[in-house]
């Protein structure tokens, strides 16, 4: 099985992309037919199109969403290649049938909306994270998404959605007549975007640190030794007083990140340290640089 999952074979890697895209396709359908769309939440994109219009005309969720996708597949189809539009088109199809026939009378959640809107954004975030592991999308938002992040890959996944959703969120304000129906979509389309993130980047998204310092021998070495961790160093010269000063850049986990400053404070309390997110991190210690695909 473990070398089912690990093979390189055409056949074995679409049968195991198809199982994560069936699996994805499931929880897509659950998130919105058994919380989002009996608690008036339009989720985001297309779906959340969708799923306005099965309010307002009674039409089917997942068949209105195949519909709006045609256009957008074939935009997609030059710019992504094939696999991603057939992946993508699959899943459109797996969404639609679950969606209309296995959930058409599926058991719903109709309690608390906080509720409906948190648990259907971790939902829908796995059935969406699980889909762009496989190099694909699940249509709408997600195509203009990775159309986006295919040439600017340094900007979050989730970040996109939620920017690029916002927009049709707000629209179901007008469709269900009150603002919490626009501000529950918020939160799970929040909730759905932070989970995405999660299974794209997992627990490898840490901390980047520039550390300006004097003594790079020392931190340097307790970053090794203490934290096993590398970095790397160069020279500089300060603006001010012209005095000669070290760069360390060097890259830690989040639960690092207090470690490494206690380092840098005990040996350096005059250090300069600039902090940022590393969403990604790839190479030795991290994530394998041939086994990244995003």
């Amino acid at each position: 099985m473990k070398n089912f999952w690990h093979s390189k074979n055409k056949t074995a890697v679409y049968i195991k992309d198809t199982i994560i895209q069936i699996l994805g396709s499931f929880l897509i359908a659950t998130a919105i037919k058994c919380f989002s769309a009996p608690n008036h939440i339009a989720p985001s994109g297309v779906t959340g199109i969708g799923t306005m219009l099965n309010y307002l005309f009674n039409l089917p969720i997942g068949a209105v969403n195949f519909a709006f996708n045609i256009p957008l597949l074939m935009i997609a189809y030059r710019r992504l290649g094939k696999k991603v539009v057939y992946y993508t088109a699959q899943i459109l199809v797996f969404v639609m049938f679950l969606m209309d026939v296995v959930f058409a009378n599926a058991v719903t959640y109709s309690g608390n909306p906080m509720l409906a809107a948190i648990f259907g954004g971790i939902i829908n975030g796995t059935g969406v994270g699980l889909m762009f592991s496989t190099g694909a999308t699940s249509g709408g938002a997600d195509i203009v998404n990775k159309l986006i992040h295919k040439s600017h890959p340094y900007i979050s996944t989730g970040q996109l959605i939620v920017a690029i959703n916002a927009s049709i969120i707000m629209c179901a304000t007008l469709v269900y007549g009150k603002l919490e129906a626009s501000l529950y979509g918020l939160i799970m389309t929040y909730t759905s975007s932070k989970i995405v993130d999660a299974i794209l980047y997992g627990g490898d998204v840490g901390k980047s640190c520039t550390i300006v310092t004097s003594m790079p021998d020392e931190i340097s070495e307790a970053i090794k030794n203490e934290l096993h961790r590398g970095a790397t160093l160069w020279e500089a010269q300060g603006a001010y007083k012209k005095d000669k000063r070290w760069v360390i850049a060097c890259v830690v986990r989040k639960q690092q990140y207090h470690l490494l400053k206690g380092i840098i404070r005990d040996i350096d309390p005059g250090a300069f340290i600039i902090v940022s997110d590393a969403q990604q991190i790839i190479g030795k210690g991290f994530i394998p640089i041939d086994a990244d695909s995003n």
